[in-house]
């Protein structure tokens, strides 16, 4: 079974100093990727004042946002080779578009390379792009600032409805953004996670 290094060699690997920030910056430098270290840094300082607000352990709120893109230095086709060797189960909306391994390589890449073991910092890795079912509010936080400061150019579509939605709660937000998305097209082939959390938030605030 390959590791990651093996797979990916155009990869430029960093020796980690235990300085998540100036890590990750590294080795989105080394290879090439300034836009999604502009993403990933937008994305924490968006994420702290919420993480205030909602009593999350700020560092791991932190850690999370810079390292749940890490897996842009691998390229999806490879993701997809590496989720097979792993004998992950995959969704067939993960084969077709094996770029949606993104959230699910990005944790492990946190985990062996940056040697992250909290789980507050892990599951929002793994599902902030579909959520999950049970998520907590870490996760939601992740998922929420992930659609707020999207690297696309200008402010998203739904930025006033989930800003109104998040001072309600995370959870109202999170369903706002999903109902949103799914009704205006925004996800070509929706990830079972995505619907089963959607199921999963009306339930819990029971709607």
């Amino acid at each position: 079974m390959q590791t990651i290094r093996g797979l990916c060699p155009y990869i430029c690997w960093i020796e980690p100093t235990g300085d998540v920030e100036a890590d990750v910056r590294a080795i989105l430098a080394a290879n090439g990727k300034p836009g999604t270290l502009r993403h990933v840094l937008k994305v924490a300082e968006a994420a702290l004042p919420w993480a205030k607000r909602w009593d999350l352990e700020e560092e791991c709120v932190a850690q999370a946002a810079l390292l749940h893109d890490i897996s842009a230095i691998m390229r999806p086709a490879d993701m997809l080779v590496y989720a097979r060797e792993q004998s992950w189960s995959l969704a067939p909306c993960e084969i077709e578009y094996p770029f949606l391994l993104h959230q699910r390589v990005s944790r492990a890449l946190a985990a062996r390379l940056f040697s992250v073991k909290d789980e507050r910092v892990l599951s929002p890795i793994e599902c902030h792009t579909t959520l999950r079912p049970g998520c907590d509010r870490y996760d939601l936080t992740l998922f929420l600032m992930d659609k707020l400061a999207w690297d696309k150019e200008g402010v998203p579509p739904y930025d006033a409805l989930l800003t109104q939605e998040m001072e309600k709660s995370p959870e109202r937000a999170a369903l706002a953004y999903i109902e949103y998305a799914l009704k205006n097209g925004l996800i070509l082939d929706p990830h079972p996670d995505l619907l089963a959390a959607r199921e999963y938030l009306r339930n819990f605030l029971s709607i």
